[in-house]
């Protein structure tokens, strides 16, 4: 809103909810309230279905515009959640050997049968 963008607020009701859709208007005006000094409202909250819709917009004083400064700086939002790019494997950190949970099988050939066979004598 303070950029000058519309925001679109949507109450979802499920079930016999709807039967309580006094309750999600008088939350909508709420938020109205809360944000009066940087939106109005464009349309007010009507129910369609079992939604409950509402749209702000920027105020028409211009001058909160000018008294509140930005919350977040576009670019450094947008370099916060880019992907990041994977390490190659020079740059990735040493990983250190797992500790030994199970002995390990090693394929040994027994000494009876590397050793030479007897011949037997007559």
């Amino acid at each position: 809103l303070l950029r000058g963008d519309k925001v679109k607020i949507t109450v979802m009701f499920r079930g016999r909810e709807v039967a309580y859709a006094q309750q999600g208007q008088e939350m909508l005006r709420r938020i109205i309230k809360s944000v009066e000094e940087y939106a109005s409202p464009e349309s007010y909250p009507k129910l369609e279905g079992r939604r409950m819709i509402m749209v702000l917009g920027p105020s028409r004083n211009f001058e909160n515009y000018k008294k509140t400064p930005a919350l977040v700086n576009e670019a450094e939002f947008l370099a916060s959640i880019a992907p990041k790019p994977r390490p190659t494997p020079q740059e990735a950190p040493a990983a250190t050997p797992p500790a030994a949970t199970a002995p390990e099988a090693t394929a040994t050939a027994p000494a009876a049968a590397t050793a030479t066979p007897e011949t037997p004598k007559a």
